[in-house]
């Protein structure tokens, strides 16, 4: 659970976060969470209804983070491309940290993680859904 000696923080990204292996377009949105925890570096969360979900597969790994709760991990799957625990998701984390519940992280040495201003009207992230 976070507490005050290990401080978590999040705030709403204000443009667009785009995740791409190679040209294959993963997630897109405008509504990414960053998180901040106490001596780590930032980590981006990306609502799940934003991610290519049809792309993803959920592995057997799992690991437990004591700030957090337990995180489950999911590999891209995608005709011969196969890249295990690309992503990971805390599905039921500890209340605190809720807001992160329908949320996918992606592993920044895996993928191409671009963050980029919001073009005008564009804001609704539903409007940048990726599709299956």
């Amino acid at each position: 659970m976070p507490h005050k000696e290990h401080p978590i923080s999040f705030s709403v990204n204000s443009g667009l976060v785009t995740v791409r292996l190679g040209d294959l377009l993963l997630a897109r949105s405008s509504r990414a969470v960053i998180v901040s925890e106490a001596g780590r570096p930032d980590v981006i969360y990306i609502p799940r209804h934003n991610v290519r979900m049809a792309h993803m597969q959920r592995s057997d790994k799992i690991t437990t983070c004591p700030h957090k709760g337990a995180a489950s991990y999911y590999s891209l799957m995608r005709d011969k491309t196969f890249v295990p625990d690309i992503a990971w998701s805390y599905e039921n984390p500890y209340p605190a940290i809720s807001r992160i519940a329908h949320c996918l992280s992606f592993d920044p040495k895996k993928v191409e993680i671009e963050m980029s201003d919001l073009p005008s009207g564009d804001a609704d992230s539903e409007a940048l859904k990726p599709g299956p």
